[in-house]
């Protein structure tokens, strides 16, 4: 294996702050005190305090658990993000193949993005991905059934919880305790062909008076979604047309871009031309087949002839592909999911917090044939297969020029990929409360997470060996000497390469709080926290774009 790009960050980063945070509870009647003392004094998202009023100064909107079963999702990134709340740049798994994001599923509050949206669980960080290099966490990790509530705090928090926070933070709370056995499978189909997913959870817990200990595990698999099967089939309401096809199109000084004359004409009633408006409509059928079956996805297209036309550029014609026709919409996706929880009571001032969360996400996604983009290849003035030998000219006595070629390697096959991707995160805790300052809650955490993502993508191309293959003469790709395309793709999979990237991201943090009252004023006590935080954060990523495929 040739690596060719190996990248290792490691960093330390210890923060120790003292921070006063004064809260003042406002003057309540006798029954809102029976009720503040049923309800206990709880950690507000936003604040480090714990305190009996639930109502806070900080934009923080609460998502119930019957709100959640109501919803009718079946995982927390459905949940998320289709809140107002989520805005544009929250990454959604789809069909792709950059560092094995089409497994992650992330939230973006305020559209500030998902590396600045803090994902908290009970409070604590959640671990980032490997993909992001850590910057965002992957909501996929974190089993629906074991939520209770979900805290959303709609500004930004960096000065309690660091620059990861400016967005906003959103906080899953889990639940405290669970008794008995409880089994759930759904299972839902789209409208469109394809996406069919199952969702399987089993939850179990027992308690007694010393505390309790319960678990979730879930299970979640999707059928891939083509594009070719939705109500949108075309690349041209995808995104757009492409301009790299099979069998392509070359560039010369003398005649601009001229498109391959083996490159399929459009169905009968197509119009041939995208003309002004850029619209390529009808030019396919609705089964995104044209009038050569040896080139399916493939049309001659002219963008120029009316905007231009009576001048050179109008005769300029493309051998496009409609992309769209190949690409999976939604990932092929299975995930498991485990949460065990665990309180125990040391001692009646001392209690034991245990959580562990292990995840592993398993997807497949798929992209049309490569398109060779820069360096493009290109053909030398006396090569033998020059494209304009075919259209009559003589290049062994006149200078053709060189031919700059614009070429999709369909016959290599679809860009298949497949990422696997494994979460583990451990934490444990102690809480309790000094008899010093008239009561000081403390707690003190101690957590290790690590996340490692593995991606292959096969048939890529190999640029250099294919430019090799044409200056030796040795591909005919314009079919200049009547080379037929059964002879020519053997020659070109000799070409393909599969791209392996690996990145493996460990972080262990450590943090100690203490909340206590400094004094009291007419409307109630006044708060002060004092915090350190440890954290190490560890990140390898290796990148082999030449490995050959077999």
């Amino acid at each position: 294996m040739n690596i060719n790009l190996l990248e290792k960050v490691t960093g330390w980063i210890v923060t120790l702050s003292v921070t006063a945070l004064f809260f003042s509870v406002p003057t309540m009647s006798q029954d809102d005190d029976e009720d503040a003392a049923e309800l206990g004094a709880i950690e507000i998202t936003g604040s480090r305090l714990k305190q009996t009023d639930i109502e806070t100064a900080q934009p923080v909107t609460v998502i119930t658990r019957e709100e959640i079963e109501l919803s009718g999702f079946e995982t927390v990134a459905q949940v998320l993000q289709n809140t107002p709340y989520n805005s544009f740049g929250s990454f959604r798994e789809t069909s792709g193949y950059a560092n094995g994001q089409a497994v992650v599923n992330e939230v973006s509050l305020r559209g500030l993005g998902s590396q600045r949206t803090l994902l908290l669980l009970d409070g604590r960080r959640v671990s980032g991905t490997g993909g992001s290099g850590g910057a965002a966490a992957d909501l996929n990790q974190i089993p629906l059934a074991i939520i209770e509530r979900i805290d959303i705090l709609r500004d930004g928090a960096s000065a309690i919880y660091g620059s990861d926070a400016i967005g906003g933070v959103v906080n899953i709370i889990t639940r405290k305790d669970f008794d008995g056995m409880q089994m759930a499978f759904t299972s839902g189909k789209p409208d469109t062909k394809g996406g069919e997913y199952i969702a399987a959870t089993v939850t179990g817990g027992a308690s007694n008076s010393k505390g309790n200990v319960f678990f979730t595990v879930q299970h979640y698999g999707q059928k891939p979604m083509y594009w070719r099967d939705t109500e949108w089939p075309n690349a041209y309401n995808y995104e757009s047309y492409s301009s790299f096809g099979f069998p392509g199109t070359f560039y010369s000084p003398y005649f601009g871009y001229v498109a391959d004359s083996r490159c399929p004409d459009v169905p009968v009633g197509g119009v041939g031309l995208l003309g002004d408006s850029g619209s390529y409509q009808n030019q396919l059928s609705d089964d995104g087949t044209n009038s050569n079956p040896d080139y399916p996805n493939s049309y001659t297209w002219y963008p120029y002839s009316k905007s231009y036309a009576g001048t050179p550029y109008a005769d300029w014609s493309f051998c496009g592909y409609d992309y769209a026709q190949d690409i999976i919409a939604l990932p092929r996706a299975k995930r498991n999911a485990v949460l065990m929880k665990s309180t125990y009571d040391i001692s009646p001032d001392v209690t034991m917090n245990t959580v562990l969360m292990i995840s592993q996400t398993d997807a497949d996604s798929r992209y049309a044939g490569t398109p060779v983009t820069s360096p493009y290849p290109s053909m030398s003035a006396d090569n033998p297969n020059h494209p304009l030998i075919g259209m009559g000219y003589p290049c062994d006595v006149i200078d053709c020029g060189p031919a700059t070629i614009f070429i999709r390697s369909v016959p290599n096959g679809t860009r298949d990929n497949n990422v696997v991707s494994n979460s583990q995160d451990l934490r444990i805790g102690f809480e309790g409360i000094f008899d010093i300052l008239g009561g000081a809650n403390w707690e003190f955490n101690v957590q290790v997470m690590n996340n490692d993502i593995d991606n292959d993508t096969i048939n890529l191309v190999n640029k250099p060996l294919l430019q090799k293959a044409i200056d030796d003469g040795l591909l005919d790709i314009f079919g200049v000497h009547g080379t037929p395309l059964s002879a020519l793709a053997p020659v070109m999979q000799q070409f393909n390469h599969t791209k392996s990237y690996a990145a493996d991201l460990k972080s262990s943090q450590a943090d100690f709080i203490m909340s206590f009252d400094v004094g009291e004023l007419a409307g109630g006590p006044i708060g002060m926290v004092l915090g350190a935080e440890y954290n190490h954060l560890s990140f390898d990523q290796v990148n082999d774009p030449h490995q050959k495929h077999n």
